[in-house]
């Protein structure tokens, strides 16, 4: 045979072909998902870090005091991220990366603030239990407006949660898990790290990030906050009030 001759593919070896990419691919693919998807994870888990450690800074100039809950600028004093943005500066780091991109997660309606009305993905605690339950009181926005706790009323800083992830939609600075059928039902988002293609269904597979009061932050699984011990809670009786999956 001529060495100039040259050979075609027959169709059976092309369909081979074809096959075996197609093979590949759906090997490679989840593995490239996850590993997307752990960058992702790492990234808001930064910046929770960031935005604790922000809160921490605020605290040491207001002898210990977080930042008070407010109704945003309409009313006269901005929001937590308001408060917040000088000791944080990129209004970016209030986005998680695996949150939604068009449109971008909900902040503030009213508020007149830039960091108040920027995109937002996370919603501080409202710490409803230690300025509700001594008094018998249920939830009330009006009681807990300008409310504000310092550090030293945190028995337990670092299984205490600060900052949590929200729903896209939520337009909530504070997580009241007093409220209503609670926040934590309602305004939360227990996985938006590493679930499931059936966890929009079933609700139970991956987790979220949280900052807790001592100034580290944490991925925890679904149901991970509330179960065994409700870690957004301050008085011990309600953190033994959890709520399971």
């Amino acid at each position: 045979m001529d060495s100039a001759t040259r050979y075609a593919f027959t169709l059976v070896e092309l369909l081979v072909v074809i096959a075996i990419i197609a093979i590949l691919a759906a090997l490679l693919l989840p593995a490239l998902g996850r590993a997307r998807e752990s960058s992702l994870k790492a990234s808001c888990l930064n910046n929770n870090r960031q935005i604790i450690t922000a809160t921490i800074l605020y605290a040491d100039d207001t002898d210990g005091a977080y930042p008070p809950r407010t109704r945003g600028m309409d009313h006269g004093h901005p929001c937590w991220p308001g408060r917040l943005l000088r000791y944080y500066s990129n209004t970016g780091l209030l986005v998680c990366p695996s949150d939604r991109k068009i449109p971008p997660p909900v902040s503030g309606t009213r508020q007149v603030h830039p960091a108040d009305v920027a995109p937002r993905s996370y919603m501080i605690n409202g710490w409803n239990d230690f300025f509700l339950a001594p008094k018998g009181l249920p939830f009330n926005d009006q009681i807990l407006f300008d409310r504000a706790i310092r550090d030293t009323d945190l028995d337990e800083p670092a299984g205490t949660i600060v900052y949590g992830e929200k729903n896209a939609e939520s337009a909530h600075f504070f997580m009241d898990f007093m409220e209503g059928e609670g926040n934590a039902w309602q305004e939360l988002v227990w996985n938006m790290h590493n679930r499931n293609s059936q966890a929009r269904e079933e609700g139970n597979s991956g987790g979220s990030n949280y900052s807790f009061a001592d100034g580290h932050a944490e991925y925890i699984g679904y149901g991970g906050t509330f179960n065994p011990v409700n870690l957004w809670a301050v008085l011990g009786q309600y953190r033994r009030l959890a709520k399971g999956n």
